[in-house]
């Protein structure tokens, strides 16, 4: 997996795994998004997850970053999101 950060010190790149995380917040103090701690623990890319999902990955980016919820995508969005990860759709919200 693509490491977030350049100065990520996590062998992995997962910041779903790393201790530096606190309050779900990154090392950098950002949020972290349920979509995007999933995906990550899924060892999954956006673009991989929009091609599993068939979703659009700037709608996957857009949750990620927090310029959208996930409550706002489609149900229909959600629920191909949710089955990919293999996550309830509640852990995503």
């Amino acid at each position: 997996m693509r490491k977030k950060y350049e100065d990520c010190q996590s062998p992995s790149g997962d910041c779903s795994l790393c201790g530096r995380m606190s309050n779900g917040a990154d090392c950098h103090g950002r949020r972290i998004s349920p979509l995007e701690l999933h995906r990550r623990a899924a060892g999954l890319t956006q673009a991989e997850l929009s091609a599993m999902a068939g979703v659009n990955v700037r709608q996957i980016r857009r949750v990620e970053l927090g310029e959208a919820d996930a409550g706002n995508l489609t149900a229909r969005n959600l629920v191909a999101i949710a089955d990919a990860l293999g996550a309830e759709i509640r852990e995503l919200l």
